[in-house]
């Protein structure tokens, strides 16, 4: 039981002693981190990926070069996914806060208030948010904007997955 049985001595009385709330993260600074996070990704997987395109061109046709591109976004996509967020969502003072967030000052924390694991990283923002949610423009669309009119800001993949973004 989080809070001992009311008494008549109590300073609270019958209610129980108020919680800190921390203020939910704005619209804006959700897209902000998004935003650093997609710059994030292209730095380290599409600019490599444009050296080992333009090495390519060099040496094989131009349609085998968009191929070998293609299945090297995909793949540097899936790695930066299993990698990127489980790493920097991590356990520690910037749990978590992927490196965008960080920048604007926001994290992602469960429903319950706890921390968010390497996993659940993983699960909210590739396989729920990464995949599920794009599998369809649409829904991506509504995802995306769902927190303008949520009364905690949540996303859809916030809601699927028990997580909520707020102040750090």
């Amino acid at each position: 039981m989080p809070f001992p049985e009311p008494s008549s001595d109590s300073p609270y009385g019958t209610a129980p002693p108020p919680q800190p709330q921390v203020p939910f993260a704005s619209w804006g600074s959700r897209v902000g981190a998004h935003l650093l996070d997609a710059l994030f990704l292209l730095l380290l997987v599409g600019a490599p990926l444009g050296v080992m395109y333009a090495v390519l061109l060099s040496t094989i046709d131009d349609d085998d070069a968009g191929s070998f591109f293609v299945l090297g976004w995909y793949a540097g996509l899936l790695l930066f996914y299993v990698l990127y967020y489980p790493l920097t969502m991590r356990r520690g003072a910037h749990n978590g806060q992927t490196w965008g967030k960080q920048i604007v000052g926001i994290r992602v924390v469960k429903d319950s208030g706890e921390r968010i694991t390497g996993g659940a990283a993983f699960v909210r923002e590739g396989l729920v948010k990464g995949f599920l949610m794009n599998l369809c423009s649409i829904v991506a669309i509504l995802d995306f904007l769902a927190p303008l009119w949520d009364n905690r800001n949540q996303a859809w993949h916030d809601k699927l997955v028990s997580t909520v973004v707020v102040k750090a």
